[in-house]
C-alpha cells in the first residue's frame, strides 16, 4: 500500500507487471539492452523474481534478481521511467528488493552499473568488488525469437523432468526419513557466470579470489 509520504507501491506479484511497457524501457531507453527482443524480456521475467513499482494502477519501475535462491543473487534490469525519475522510485525498488526475504538471505549478490553506484551504496548495502580482476565474464550474440522460444521450451521439459527425479530421490537424500523434503545442501543448480562490478556479500562468504 502507498504511504503518507509516497504514491508508490513495490510488488513481486508477475500478474501486475506491463510486459508491453517494460519491453520498451529496455530496448528502447536503457543503455544495457538496446534492442532485446520482446520473446527475451518475457522469457527473463518468467525466469526470474521480477518486481515492479506502481502509482495509481499503472507501472512505473522495475528490478529483477536472477537467483537460485539459496547462494547467489544478480539484481539487473533496474529501470524507472523518465517521468518519475528523481521521486524516490528508484531508492524504493532498491530497498524493496533487497528487503524480499529469499533476497535477504542470499550470502552473495551482484550487479552492474554505469552511473548509480550512489543508489545501490546507499539503500541496498552495495559495494564495489575487493578484487575485481578474480571475476570474468562470457558473452555471445542474443538469440533469435525462434531459438529463445525453442530453448525455452526444451528448458522447461528439463526443468519438469529434474523435479519429477528430485522427489522420487528425495526420501533417499534426506537419509531415509519418509516424506522428508530435500535440503538446499542435497543438489546444487548453479548459475552462469555473469558482468559485474558491485557486489554485496556477507561474512560468511569465502574471500572473492582465484
Amino acid at each position: 500500500m502507498p504511504t503518507q509520504a509516497s504514491p508508490y507501491t513495490v510488488s513481486a506479484d508477475p500478474a501486475l507487471l506491463d510486459l508491453q511497457r517494460i519491453h520498451r524501457w529496455l530496448s528502447e531507453e536503457s543503455y544495457w539492452a538496446e534492442g532485446r527482443l520482446l520473446a527475451t524480456v518475457r522469457a527473463s521475467i518468467e525466469h526470474s523474481l521480477a518486481f515492479g513499482a506502481y502509482c495509481d494502477g499503472a507501472q512505473v519501475g522495475l528490478a529483477r534478481v536472477v537467483t537460485d535462491r539459496a547462494t547467489f543473487g544478480w539484481l539487473c534490469d533496474v529501470f524507472v521511467d523518465q517521468a518519475r525519475r528523481g521521486r524516490g522510485v528508484g531508492k524504493l525498488l532498491v530497498e524493496a528488493v533487497v528487503a524480499r526475504p529469499v533476497v535477504r538471505s542470499l550470502p552473495l549478490m551482484v550487479l552492474a552499473t554505469r552511473d548509480a553506484h550512489g543508489l545501490y551504496e546507499g539503500h541496498g548495502d552495495f559495494h564495489g568488488i575487493e578484487k575485481p580482476y578474480s571475476w570474468m565474464v562470457r558473452r555471445r550474440s542474443p538469440p533469435s525469437a525462434d531459438t529463445l522460444r525453442a530453448t525455452n521450451g526444451r528448458s522447461r521439459r528439463s526443468s519438469e523432468n529434474g523435479l519429477a527425479a528430485l522427489s522420487r530421490s528425495s526420501s533417499t537424500m534426506s537419509g531415509g526419513r519418509s516424506g522428508a523434503r530435500p535440503t538446499a545442501s542435497d543438489y546444487f543448480l548453479p548459475l552462469p557466470l555473469l558482468p559485474c562490478w558491485f557486489c554485496s556479500s556477507s561474512s560468511s562468504w569465502p574471500p572473492l579470489t582465484p
